[in-house]
């Protein structure tokens, strides 16, 4: 959970994921909710520049911010399109953090309007640009490896926050020779993603540990969601994803049993019985 303290009165929190101070409910440099931490396929997303929705690079078509009236409501970026589509079902609410909006803005060109977008990545409009919120926006808008760009991030910002107060104006960001023109000119595109296994009855063990990233020995839902719409190729078809999500949140409860909100390998794997033997039957029926 995120840790709190109070400070002039106020209740000011520390985001359990990017580690910045922020006041209210909900950091607005990562989106992380007061409530806990970002769920663990939310961040796997993240981390790689991915839309939270149907999990596809945010770089790869069209990309956008929930707003509330003009204003940007949360620091989070999704395709317009699933933003859209999330929007007309009703769904007025970011799907990582819950804070409500009622419109999507467009993420204008970083390359014809840098200042225009600079200005439009500076969510609590003070003029200054966090590191992650640099971060999160270079990610969503270039084609750059992630983990490249997230370990040279803070020597980035050493160099270019001339007067060292942990962030970028719009000079250090757009100037000549400034951390823009670095970025794109010195961290390598991302590679290709890896093909994940093919999920049959024969191959569950291999798929599960192919999705277990850090040797839990579980997956928490939104892993798994992730996993099944990156397996199935359902990420262009947004109906589709929301018939996934739908599908795991009907049959989730009868896996998690303890309702820590994981399921463990023997809990997915189970012959005839096991989650991963569940979503092929329901997908075969259709």
């Amino acid at each position: 959970a995120n840790e709190s303290l109070t400070k002039h009165g106020r209740e000011m929190v520390f985001c359990g994921m990017c580690g910045q101070q922020y006041e209210g409910k909900f950091c607005k440099d990562c989106g992380v909710a007061e409530s806990g931490n970002v769920a663990a396929g939310f961040q796997r997303a993240i981390l790689q520049g991915e839309c939270t929705e149907c999990f596809q690079r945010l770089c790869t078509e069209e990309t956008g911010a929930l707003c509330k009236g003009p204003q940007r409501v949360c620091g989070h970026y999704f395709h317009v399109r699933c933003a859209m589509s999330r929007l007309g079902g009703g769904e007025k609410k970011c799907r990582v953090c819950e804070a409500p909006f009622d419109s999507v803005q467009k993420f204008p060109n970083l390359q014809t309007n840098p200042v225009e977008w600079f200005n439009f990545v500076d969510v609590d409009k003070n003029n200054r640009l966090t590191h992650q919120e640099v971060l999160e926006a270079l990610r969503a808008a270039c084609s750059v490896d992630p983990v490249v760009l997230m370990e040279r991030m803070p020597g980035m910002m050493r160099k270019w926050d001339t007067n060292k107060d942990q962030s970028l104006c719009v000079e250090e960001f757009v100037s000549p020779e400034g951390l823009l023109d670095y970025v794109l000119a010195n961290i390598p595109a991302a590679p290709a993603q890896a093909a994940p296994p093919e999920l049959t009855p024969q191959t569950k063990d291999r798929w599960f540990h192919f999705w277990d990233i850090d040797n839990s020995n579980t997956l928490e839902k939104e892993e798994v969601v992730r996993a099944f719409i990156k397996t199935f190729n359902l990420s262009d078809d947004n109906a589709s994803v929301q018939q996934m999500r739908e599908a795991m949140s009907a049959v989730w409860v009868c896996f998690d049993h303890d309702g820590d909100g994981t399921v463990s390998f023997q809990e997915f794997c189970k012959t005839g019985e096991g989650l991963g033997d569940t979503i092929l039957a329901m997908r075969q029926s259709r």
